[in-house]
């Protein structure tokens, strides 16, 4: 067989010769000096005068006539070895029609880098130059790994609902220190205090509401302070299984209380601390019906865990486990959790020496049937004092941590990583500096591999979000930030919950001189 391949040139036009390519004439010429050995030739133009689909007898799977051995293979449509019309996009030459070679025009799109006429050539859609462009974040065009027109896959984030400027209904009252957790389906809810009330609300994955507020317990009187953290639950009805600190009527002072609830139904109450001691703050993580809940009681962080599936709903656990190894030198406070997909929760802490409540540390360990760290591991790299830690733990076990530091007129948000085998990763790293007063902050691990974090400044009025792949290795890291909210008014609280591609943003600011909860649910 002769063949003949044509450079591409800068538009089809070009690439013509007399109606037909210069390469079909030349291919067609040589065909004629050897017709007796080569048979029908795949190389020439389907539909053209006295080309093989001209005229009836050359094989074509569409013919009605014989004489030239339809049925026989070598030489027809439907069978192997010559390649007829149907081989005009793979058969290694530029053919009329085709932007490049065996792409673009009737054929599939071209690579990046080939030869284009107009945007429909190229698998981006981008045609510059007479070149297929790679895709970029800044082209305008929906292409690449991307989710929608340059956002997701290695862009920023989407906005997959709309900016929600009111989550909580109180009306005329302030709605304090968000926390959120995304279902299953990617609905969500939100929980927050108000005047002595522990309330929460649904929403689908746009951020609309299910219905009205709730409040979590109708027995339990709230004791605002700390966040109330929950857990989403598993089921069409979308439980939550939250901690709330207050007092029932069986209380003789503040006690903490783990309250699965639906939307319509108080379903259980369980006190998570012996009556008596004054316990205001704690954190849970939820895997099947298994409650694993961390609280500070008497200066040390506990952890204990709960089997909604034992009788009505018993501990199993005889006695709590400390986190501490040296209780008499050190006291804890603040303890938060996260948990991987095999059962593992990690619990970060404040750990401060005893004595004088200063200085500190942020501390982590690992626990599962019982603590998988011999001692707690210090992902600080110096003593000082720190506040509100949050921890995220990656399915592959990587871990990260996000705290503010204390210290009047120049307080800073840091963070640092643990690698899969819980050993510090790198350095920690400054998120930022010279706030007027601790910031909230949280961190969520995310299907993409990287850690999201979310941190308050009022200074600016932002709530700033930034994705990380590695110790101060930001995602995007020609992007200073990729909070999509250019104006939160004093914001106080952010809270974090991921699944699968969706990532839900939630926090406090103020609006007519009342604080309210807004938020908004973004993919990647």
């Amino acid at each position: 067989m002769y063949s003949m391949t044509v450079s591409p040139g800068p538009s089809r036009e070009t690439k013509k010769t007399g109606g037909r390519s210069t390469s079909a004439t030349v291919v067609g010429l040589l065909g004629l000096l050897g017709t007796g050995c080569l048979g029908p030739n795949p190389l020439l133009d389907a539909g053209e005068d006295n080309s093989e689909t001209a005229t009836t007898g050359d094989g074509d799977a569409a013919d009605t006539e014989t004489g030239d051995g339809d049925t026989e293979p070598g030489d027809g449509d439907t069978e192997t070895g010559d390649g007829d019309a149907d081989g005009d996009c793979s058969n290694r030459v530029l053919d009329e029609g085709e932007a490049d070679v065996d792409c673009g025009g009737n054929c599939e799109p071209c690579t990046d880098g080939s030869s284009c006429v107009e945007a429909s050539d190229c698998e981006s859609e981008v045609c510059t130059h007479n070149i297929c462009q790679a895709p970029s974040c800044k082209d305008g065009v929906h292409n690449g790994t991307e989710r929608a027109s340059d956002c997701g896959g290695p862009c920023v984030m989407c906005e997959h609902s709309e900016f929600q400027p009111e989550l909580d209904d109180f009306e005329g009252s302030s709605a304090v220190r968000p926390q959120v957790a995304m279902f299953a389906d990617m609905s969500f809810a939100v929980t927050y205090g108000g005047p002595m009330q522990a309330r929460a609300r649904w929403f689908d994955e746009f951020g609309d509401p299910s219905g009205p507020d709730v409040e979590i317990s109708d027995d339990v009187s709230f004791s605002p302070g700390e966040p109330i953290h929950f857990a989403a639950g598993a089921g069409d009805e979308r439980p939550i299984h939250a901690l709330v600190p207050g007092v029932d009527g069986a209380s003789v002072s503040t006690d903490l209380f783990l309250i699965q609830r639906e939307p319509d139904t108080e379903l259980v109450k369980h006190l998570v601390n012996p009556p008596g001691n004054i316990v205001d703050e704690g954190d849970l993580s939820l895997d099947g019906s298994r409650a694993t809940i961390t609280w500070t009681e008497d200066s040390q962080v506990l952890v204990r865990r709960f089997d909604y599936d034992v009788g009505d709903g018993a501990w199993i656990d005889i006695n709590p486990f400390s986190a501490e190894t040296d209780p008499d030198n050190y006291k804890g406070s603040y303890p938060v959790m996260s948990l991987t997909v095999d059962g593992v929760v990690v619990v970060a802490w404040v750990r401060c020496a005893a004595m004088n409540g200063y200085p500190c540390t942020v501390a982590v360990r690992r626990f599962d049937t019982d603590w998988i760290d011999p001692a707690p591991i210090i992902v600080t790299e110096t003593e000082e004092a720190y506040i509100y830690p949050q921890v995220a733990l990656a399915e592959d076990g990587r871990a990260a941590v996000v705290w503010s530091r204390l210290d009047i007129g120049s307080a800073q948000v840091r963070a640092r990583l643990l690698d899969a085998d819980f050993a510090l990763d790198g350095d920690q790293w400054t998120l930022q500096v010279d706030l007027p007063f601790a910031s909230y902050a949280d961190v969520a691990a995310l299907s993409d591999g990287s850690f999201a974090f979310a941190w308050c400044d009022p200074p600016q009025s932002r709530i700033h979000l930034r994705r990380f792949v590695g110790p101060d290795m930001p995602k995007l890291p020609e992007l200073g930030d990729e909070s999509p909210w250019p104006n939160v008014s004093n914001p106080g609280a952010v809270s974090l919950s991921s699944v699968e591609n969706r990532l839900a943003v939630v926090w406090s600011a103020t609006v007519d001189m009342v604080t309210q909860v807004q938020g908004q649910v973004l993919s990647f």
